[in-house]
């Protein structure tokens, strides 16, 4: 539930942008926007590259979001939740996770999407546009929280905090608030895949070479060394490098720490104070023959010291989690189904991000990410098959629903009853539709079995 009202939080914020510091709600903007023949979408025509810098921020930040920070907090609790049941065995664990991390994350990011797809898209009655916000946005709950927080008198000014997102909506015509759900898809849909590659493959990478190319020496003790303690000039500059190549050195760690490095396992916070954890390896008996003629070393103590360094390497870097990279594939099979009718030209953009982030899967995995040990593949085949039904079910209530509730020009004139009949309906010739096409495909792909005579069945 906090994670479906933060990602709402983010469209409200859009909502601000565009009508409220963007203008599109006076008449003067509309105007210039109907001069140049388009819509008034974006804070763009009042405010220039300015307005487009803050809606391009707020995309940004809500591909953050989905991309890294609901990752983290549904993992987090999954884990927790996993860990008040007693299960017997490893995989009955992993399936359990595994199936509730999606879940987890179908509900949190579709969540969000559903709420504005049901509540902010359709033609529902509405008050009179006319009307002060304090008599038009009393069916709004986030109307009476606005007024509390920022302490409104609606009696001395009655538009207070009409920039709410079920408040505006009643201002908005059917088309603004298509444009605006279809720009809340586009940052969850195409911006997310293209910022989760930088923000997984790219900057831990550039985390990892960084770590591999330093020292835990003062930074700036080589560069100041080369400079003469004498003159006024000389000392200036050594005192004003001294704190740039300690926040240099402090930025790179926090960063290896944030993307890159096991904190369990690099002492955690005191990372960012003491650096690498692990003294440099130390050989016992390296030049005894006895020892090396056993095999137990290798004959070079280079090569010894490289193999000790990439195991300490291995074991400072967070896991590769195969369950992780398959269930971000799920989502966006999922996310694929229900948004690709709704804006098709996204689907290539998608697809596009999705490519690229497959072929970074090898560079996480050999140079990012710690080498996991093999597994069974029956937890991942099990999960599968459970999620493909899931989301053919989810998909056809989101159609439906789009269809009858959403794109309906006439819902005003449908009761709540007519409504959720229609519903029910759709939904259940759908999914027989898609049992029938399951099964009529299944019996044409397997093969069938040679019928036997009974003497072949008989005992000798």
């Amino acid at each position: 539930v906090v994670c479906m009202l933060v990602l709402t939080s983010f469209v409200q914020v859009n909502m601000y942008l565009i009508y409220v510091w963007g203008g599109c709600m006076d008449k003067e903007v509309q105007q210039k926007a109907v001069a140049m023949g388009k819509d008034c979408d974006s804070p763009q025509f009042k405010w220039g590259w300015r307005g487009l810098a803050a809606e391009w921020s707020s995309d940004l930040a809500l591909s953050l979001s989905f991309g890294l920070g609901l990752n983290m907090v549904s993992k987090a609790l999954v884990t927790w939740l996993a860990s008040f049941r007693n299960f017997m065995w490893e995989q009955d664990r992993q399936r359990f996770t595994h199936f509730l991390s999606l879940i987890v994350q179908g509900v949190s990011k579709v969540g969000m999407l559903v709420i504005i797809g049901f509540m902010f898209l359709p033609e529902w009655p509405r008050p009179d546009r006319d009307l002060p916000a304090a008599q038009r946005c009393g069916f709004d709950p986030v109307y009476p929280m606005c007024t509390s927080i920022l302490k409104c008198d609606t009696a001395l000014d009655p538009n207070c905090c009409s920039w709410t997102l079920l408040c505006l909506a009643g201002r908005l015509e059917q088309r603004q608030r298509k444009t605006l759900f279809e720009k809340s898809i586009y940052g969850a849909f195409v911006v997310t895949p293209y910022v989760r590659i930088c923000v997984k493959v790219i900057i831990p990478w550039a985390a990892s070479w960084c770590v591999a190319h330093s020292s835990d020496a003062p930074a700036h003790a080589q560069v100041l060394g080369s400079l003469p303690y004498r003159g006024r000039c000389c000392c200036f500059l050594r005192r004003l490098l001294a704190p740039l190549f300690g926040c240099c050195r402090f930025l790179r760690r926090f960063l290896a720490l944030l993307f890159h490095l096991d904190r369990r396992n690099v002492g955690g916070l005191g990372y960012l104070v003491h650096g690498w954890p692990f003294e440099p390896p130390v050989l016992v008996n390296a030049d005894d023959p006895a020892v090396v003629a056993q095999g137990r070393l290798a004959p070079c103590q280079e090569c010894r010291q490289s193999l000790i360094r990439e195991a300490l390497d291995q074991v400072a870097r967070k896991p590769f989690d195969p369950h992780d990279e398959l269930l971000e594939i799920k989502m966006h099979v999922l996310f694929l189904t229900m948004f690709a009718p709704i804006m098709p030209e996204g689907v290539w953009q998608s697809l596009l991000a999705r490519f690229l982030e497959v072929q970074f899967k090898g560079t996480k995995h050999f140079f990012v990410r710690r080498r996991c040990w093999p597994d069974s593949a029956s937890v991942l085949q099990t999960v599968q098959g459970k999620f493909m039904k899931l989301a053919i079910v989810i998909a056809t209530m989101w159609h439906s629903g789009l269809v009858l509730v959403s794109y309906n020009p006439n819902l005003a004139r449908w009761s709540a009853t007519h409504i959720a009949f229609a519903w029910f309906v759709a939904i259940v010739v759908v999914l027989c539709l898609v049992n029938v096409l399951s099964m009529c495909f299944r019996r044409s792909v397997t093969p069938s079995r040679p019928e036997t005579s009974s003497h072949e069945l008989t005992p000798m």
